[in-house]
């Protein structure tokens, strides 16, 4: 059997962002918006989600159109660590399902460093990722942008051809398939999305355990 190397995305891929994670970073990126461009809250949330839904990340929008940010300041008050811990969610038995997914594991995100260390840490899941791949690792890009993908594999010294990625982004999939990757999309609703793009779609890791034989 062919050796993978498994790219995991992290928020409501190997824990649920959306019981309140989402939310939180959410309340303190518009805070910062309107802050630091003088902006109106309404504006401010307005403006953060225009270019979550047009980059892929807030600060991507923020880097193209107000150079002057501080990526190093917004990144740290949106992801408060203190806040953000106590409202983890996660599948049970995580540890013996990642156990279950044979190959080697790193974790791609377009989250701060810190915050998936943090949060890999608090979950205990560190001895199953060989390493982790966060915006600030590579040079500030990010999915669904084709030169991030490529600077990953880059590091990793693998081919396109030899990844399987999971995240919950179908434009992130989209892009990953196009290098030659394949694909797994975690549906965190019941959505039931159909792409020709998507190699398999599953509702929990404890899916995509129990069905990797259908990726090789």
């Amino acid at each position: 059997m062919k050796d993978y190397y498994w790219l995991f995305d992290l928020d409501n891929t190997l824990h649920r962002a959306d019981f309140g994670i989402f939310q939180l970073i959410n309340q303190e990126m518009t805070y910062f918006i309107a802050r630091e461009l003088g902006m109106s809250l309404s504006e401010a949330s307005e403006l953060r989600n225009m270019y979550w839904e047009k980059y892929g990340a807030t600060l991507s929008g923020l880097q193209k159109h107000y150079p002057e940010i501080n990526v190093l300041d917004f990144l740290k008050e949106s992801h408060p660590l203190d806040k953000i811990l106590p409202l983890l969610v996660v599948e049970r038995d995580l540890p013996q399902t990642l156990n279950q997914i044979h190959g080697d594991k790193f974790i791609f995100s377009n989250a701060p460093h810190f915050y998936v260390d943090a949060i890999i840490e608090e979950l205990q899941l560190e001895q199953f990722f060989k390493n982790i791949y966060a915006c600030d690792d590579l040079g500030l890009k990010y999915k669904p942008e084709h030169t991030v993908y490529q600077n990953l594999l880059d590091d990793i010294g693998v081919s396109a051809n030899d990844c399987i990625m999971i995240d919950d982004s179908v434009s992130n999939l989209q892009t990953a398939k196009d290098k030659g990757m394949k694909t797994v999309l975690i549906e965190t609703s019941v959505q039931n999305i159909k792409q020709d793009f998507i190699d398999l779609s599953i509702n929990s890791l404890q899916e995509l355990a129990d069905k990797q034989i259908l990726l090789f």
